[in-house]
């Protein structure tokens, strides 16, 4: 069994990992796009949230249906309203504090948000630097 100061320390920094993947997923998704803009001109908006939604949409909405229709699944008994996970806004209000089920979904949703206006940004960049 580990000392039990270990697993505080590992507690504290958690939330590192999430950090990491939240650049490393920016970077690899803002690099496709800047070469997609280099190349082109223009960013596809129509593809790059087509490819976003069958990358995430099937799994997360077949973990959510369980979650919804099985609750002896759940990680614990109380669940935001559904109508959160399903547009993505699980993380507006979300206090880390309070458990509910499926709550790691917060992770999810703050990417999906960026994802959104991404391709926005990166155009207007595009633009502003007078490449465009």
């Amino acid at each position: 069994m580990p000392p039990p100061g270990l697993l505080v320390t590992v507690h504290e920094y958690g939330w590192l990992g999430v950090d990491i993947f939240f650049v490393l997923s920016g970077y690899l998704i803002g690099t496709q796009l800047f070469k997609e803009i280099s190349r082109t001109g223009a960013v596809d908006f129509k593809s790059f949230y087509l490819r976003r939604a069958f990358h995430i949409f099937p799994a997360f909405f077949v973990v959510l249906g369980l979650y919804a229709l099985v609750p002896v699944l759940r990680d614990n008994p109380a669940m935001q309203p559904l109508w959160k996970f399903a547009t993505f806004m699980v993380n507006l209000g979300f206090d880390p504090r309070v458990g509910n089920a499926l709550s790691q979904a917060w992770t999810l949703t703050v990417e999906e948000q960026f994802y959104l206006v991404l391709p926005l940004l990166v155009l207007l960049r595009y633009r502003r630097n007078g490449t465009g």
